[in-house]
């Protein structure tokens, strides 16, 4: 059985002073200044007793003689003096640091545990990205660690379907971050594992969006338009239009037919919001609105209307001029945008709300978004409204920013669709309090969804990017050039009629090529490789959930013991996940 590693300690050890580097090399500096007086000495006597060729004999015999006693009284005392001050296991640690600095200075990718962990070991605020496991260590001895990097940049994850994102990363980050979470999560796995330990343990108030009932546990609901005031609020408007844009963020080559169809389903939820009732307060009214028979009545309707200083009204007569045709088309595009509302499931799980999502912010709220994997295409739209209704949340300037950050988990992102909203801000999001862990599959999905110049838009803001199994060549490709180049001997021997030579030169070859970083950070390795800026990438081992002990659930816990909870260290049994 291993060790709860919530235990364990992060404090470092430290050489004393008289047992650090310079000690030791000025004990063996005093040694060589020491043994050439005491062999001159030697050297006068035995010249004015003996004859010269025994002189030279002696003076060999006793240098030998002195270098080995030299030797063995300095070990004898360095021994002696690390065994009284129980220094034994420092001097060791010590002399190991340094070969694996040794080792480290000519290799382009940091392998050693011994060197990882003095980077990533886990700080006493605990609030970093879980990156890995550490076992014990012997020189200096130090306990079972987590390995965690702590910044406030977002998080990339490009792994192969099934795996182990969920075992290795995603799990362990949900069962330590002590912040608010928002997860996707298809077919509910996370939640399974996650949500008991998230409510008993770090006292979190659990969320659980699951309309299907594919876990089996009772839904929540929530109602996108009750988390607007639109009496009072300043960006009723705006917040109409960010809706549209996560209903409907297909891109197309004249942008008309994009932004067309988004205004109409923004001015219709902007004109349910002022005019309906609480109970008709919902995306499904402003389905049935766009479904009706003739526009006309409702084109009739919204001219009525002086909410938001007549723009309602404006865009109602607009209507009443344009080509029949070109509204028909708009208004058939903003019906197949909202067409899931069709579903009596989801239009149900909208229509009220059992929570807020400027809860988040308060730092103590776990959101599960759970759907049968097979309908994550059909009912994306309502993911992505999720997400960007929440990251709008966060940008609520009128609540404090929260000492932890907000995990954004953003499990199959690229099958989300284009997040316009969370592309654009990926680069402020931080300073919101919101931390971005996305995972995608392979590169050709982020290309697909982003274009080629715009993918690494979310690489090139993320504080760490974590790549494992990637058995596609595009994703291979992309990690071998990431891991970059190194410098190698190229030896040469030629011979001839006037003899042979040898000579070598320094030439460039990539770290690893493509076919062996599939092998390399394979599912079957267990080895993933982690890129932090201004850093050598690093080649670290997985560390899974279930074979570490992380969700650790004491008896009797209550939400005031929390801290006290992660201390115990009782087995649960493993779950399966991705």
């Amino acid at each position: 059985m291993r060790i709860d590693p919530s235990t364990l300690s992060s404090r470092k050890v430290k050489l004393p002073s008289a047992t650090s580097a310079p000690a030791y090399w000025l004990m063996m500096i005093s040694v060589g200044i020491t043994i050439p007086i005491i062999l001159s000495l030697i050297a006068i006597f035995m010249a004015l007793t003996y004859e010269f060729w025994m002189w030279v004999f002696g003076a060999f015999a006793g240098l030998f003689i002195l270098i080995a006693i030299s030797l063995f009284l300095t070990g004898l005392g360095i021994a002696i003096y690390l065994t009284t001050s129980r220094q034994w296991h420092a001097f060791v640690g010590w002399w190991l640091d340094r070969l694996a600095r040794l080792k480290d200075r000519f290799s382009s990718v940091r392998s050693s545990t011994r060197l990882i962990r003095k980077e990533l070991a886990d700080t006493e605020t605990g609030s970093g990205f879980f990156i890995s496991m550490a076992e014990p260590q012997r020189f200096p001895k130090r306990p079972i660690e987590r390995l965690t990097f702590e910044d406030d940049r977002h998080v990339t994850m490009i792994a192969a379907s099934r795996a182990g994102k969920g075992r290795s990363f995603i799990i362990p980050n949900l069962a330590r971050w002590k912040g608010s979470t928002i997860c996707y999560d298809p077919a509910g796995e996370n939640y399974k594992v996650t949500a008991k330990y998230r409510r008993e343990v770090l006292g979190q108030k659990v969320v659980l969006l699951d309309p299907f009932g594919v876990t089996g546990d009772k839904t929540d609901y929530w109602n996108p338009m009750l988390e607007v005031d639109f009496e009072t609020d300043p960006l009723a408007v705006d917040k109409c239009h960010m809706f549209a844009e996560s209903l409907h963020a297909d891109q197309t080559a004249d942008p008309y037919w994009m932004h067309a169809p988004r205004k109409l389903i923004a001015m219709l939820i902007a004109f349910v919001g002022t005019r309906a009732i609480r109970e008709q307060m919902n995306l499904k009214q402003v389905r049935d609105l766009l479904m009706s028979g003739d526009p006309s009545v409702l084109w009739t309707a919204m001219s009525r209307s002086d909410a938001f200083g007549g723009l309602i009204r404006r865009f109602a007569e607009s209507n009443e001029y344009r080509h029949q045709e070109e509204l028909a088309s708009t208004m058939e595009i903003a019906r197949t945008a909202m067409k899931w509302l069709d579903s009596g499931v989801m239009a149900e799980s909208t229509a009220e709300s059992t929570f807020s999502m400027k809860e988040l912010k308060n730092g103590n709220v776990s959101v599960y978004i759970v759907l049968p994997a097979a309908l994550g295409e059909a009912y994306k739209s309502w993911t992505r409204l999720l997400f960007n209704a929440a990251f709008d949340a966060m940008q609520d300037l009128s609540v404090p920013k929260p000492e932890h950050s907000t995990l954004f988990v953003l499990d199959e992102f690229p099958l989300l669709g284009r997040m316009e909203r969370i592309k654009r801000a990926a680069g402020e999001a931080a300073k919101f309090g919101v931390k971005l862990f996305i995972c995608a599959q392979d590169i050709g999905q982020l290309k697909e969804q982003y274009g080629y110049e715009a993918w690494e838009t979310f690489i090139a803001n993320s504080g760490t990017l974590i790549m494992f199994s990637n058995n596609d060549l595009d994703t291979q490709q992309y990690l071998s050039a990431r891991l970059g180049k190194e410098y190698y001997k190229a030896y040469s021997h030629s011979s001839g009629s006037g003899g042979s030579s040898s000579s070598y030169s320094m030439q460039l070859r990539e770290v690893a090529r493509p076919d062996q970083v599939e092998k390399i950070a394979s599912r079957q390795s267990g080895d993933a490789y982690v890129f932090m800026p201004g850093a050598k990438p690093l080649l670290i081992k997985r560390a899974n959930y279930d074979q570490w002990n992380m969700l650790v659930i004491p008896e009797g816990i209550s939400v005031s013991t929390a801290e006290k909870a992660a201390k115990s260290n009782i087995n649960v049994a493993p779950v399966a996940a991705e």
